[in-house]
């Protein structure tokens, strides 16, 4: 990949001025030469990375004059270039080669160059700020866990409307910046704020909001969902000096994130999935790049992304594998864990670290639910009435609350229940459950069924104690 940076320079007579200089505040900047970054990443500068929008407005590129820029990008450099502590910026529009290959080896790369970054200064709406400040102020003042008065909904419809928040890009370009995280807008006078900060304005009202309203808790989440999905992605970062990133996190990090091209969606898992320089550019097609990010994952030893919603490859020794897709995880929920460990052997794939379950039918009019799933249902929906099935609720609080997709129906088991994502064939039904990659009331599962000698699988959800079980082995063949 090709490493250059904005890099502050003394001003240039005119005579000397070139095209790869842009002059910003009455500061002078330069695009530098490609970096070394090869023998060590301590000959790279210190250097802050930008995290912005393009929205729909182009403009002229004084950097790149063949390609365009987006019309926010020099409003977004100047706000970055004020709050920066050092004289180093990156920023997409400038920094990224505009030659096909090359641009491709960077868009690849974006891991390794926000991981490497002293910070990460992400510029939002100046009317995104404010409301987060108004959060901010409330959560200082009142108790989250009993307000004491209604709380007003106003700030928390003006950030999930924010489209930074909501784009693939922010993912990865949080997620990786293991230094300073500052958040301001192009608005000279908006004071900044730091990412600490953001997440227990963000959080905290979430909390006062969800306890200040006459309907089952899930219901704040649903209906601020992109706001729900920052509060996690910025737990994620909090995190990130001290946990391992699982290939299921980022699936359900991206979930439903938008963006312009499918391989925006992959550069995206790419990066947060790996911090390492691409030397070998990917073909950009939503195969190619599926099969790209599930490769790396293998080579990390994580199998979590074979928990992914979309079907099964058809092709022979592959059928436990996704097709290569826009990888959706099973279920869009925030989970811990480092991963689900794997091994390719011979015949197949040895899956470590996993409980073995069987489907059994409940005795003695007991809930198939159990009381992890009873406490799903009371908590996101409603105490159910005596005699409705508790499977079906269990099932609708899933898809209605957590956006679960699955329509297979579901197995009790002495752990807990299981609902695949699509129905399955009669047969020997096995259902193989992470350790790995957990959700507080669950972990992603998969079920294998016999058939004769082949194998059909399908991943799914299950509710209930996951070490109930014991932890065992399991090949996938």
């Amino acid at each position: 990949m090709e490493m250059r940076l904005m890099v502050e320079i003394q001003p240039l007579s005119d005579s000397l001025s070139t095209n790869r200089t842009i002059i910003v505040d009455g500061r002078h900047w330069q695009l530098s030469e490609p970096l070394d970054i090869l023998s060590s990443s301590s000959s790279l500068p210190a250097y802050t990375c930008a995290s912005y929008v393009w929205g729909e407005g182009r403009a002229p590129n004084p950097i790149h004059p063949s390609v365009k820029m987006s019309d926010r990008t020099l409003e977004t450099f100047a706000a970055v270039a004020r709050h920066a502590r050092v004289s180093a910026i990156w920023i997409d529009a400038f920094c990224v080669p505009a030659e096909r290959i090359a641009k491709r080896l960077t868009l690849e790369s974006m891991g390794f160059i926000y991981a490497r970054a002293a910070s990460v200064i992400a510029v939002l709406a100046s009317e995104s700020l404010a409301a987060v400040r108004e959060m901010g102020e409330f959560v200082a003042t009142h108790s989250c866990r009993n307000p004491g008065e209604e709380v007003s909904k106003q700030p928390l419809e003006m950030l999930d409307a924010d489209m930074w928040i909501r784009s693939v890009w922010t993912y990865q370009e949080v997620v990786n910046g293991t230094g300073f995280l500052l958040f301001v807008s192009p608005a000279e006078a908006d004071q900044p704020i730091k990412g600490d900060v953001m997440l227990h304005s963000v959080g905290g009202y979430l909390t006062a909001y969800g306890n200040s309203v006459d309907k089952p808790h899930g219901w704040m989440d649903i209906a601020y969902r992109h706001v729900f999905d920052f509060e996690q992605l910025l737990a994620d970062w909090q995190m990130s000096l001290y946990t391992k990133r699982s290939a299921y996190l980022i699936m359900s990090g991206l979930n439903y994130r938008m963006y312009t091209t499918p391989a925006n969606y992959f550069y995206s898992m790419i990066g947060a999935l790996t911090d390492k320089p691409c030397n070998r550019a990917t073909d950009p097609t939503v195969e190619a790049l599926a099969e790209r990010f599930m490769e790396l994952c293998e080579e990390k030893g994580d199998y979590s992304f074979i928990f992914s919603s979309v079907p099964r490859d058809a092709r022979p020794r592959l059928r436990w594998r996704p097709v290569p897709a826009i990888l959706k995880s099973v279920l869009t929920w925030h989970s811990v864990g480092s991963g689900q460990p794997g091994a390719k052997v011979e015949g197949g794939v040895l899956l470590h670290n996993v409980s073995i379950f069987k489907p059994i039918l409940p005795e003695g009019g007991r809930s198939p639910v159990g009381k992890i799933g009873q406490k799903i249902i009371e908590g996101w929906m409603r105490h159910p009435s005596e005699g409705e099935d508790r499977a079906m609720l269990l099932h609708r609080a899933l898809t209605e609350a957590m956006r679960f997709t699955g329509t297979g129906g579901w197995f009790a088991t002495e752990g807990g229940i299981f609902y695949p994502q699509h129905a399955l064939p009669d047969g020997d039904i096995t259902i193989v459950v992470t350790h790995g990659v957990k959700w507080v009331f669950g972990a992603p599962g998969m079920a294998v069924v016999q058939l004769g000698g082949s194998f059909v699988y399908a991943p799914g959800v299950f509710v209930g104690e996951v070490g109930s079980n014991g932890v065992s082995e399991f090949l996938l063949r």
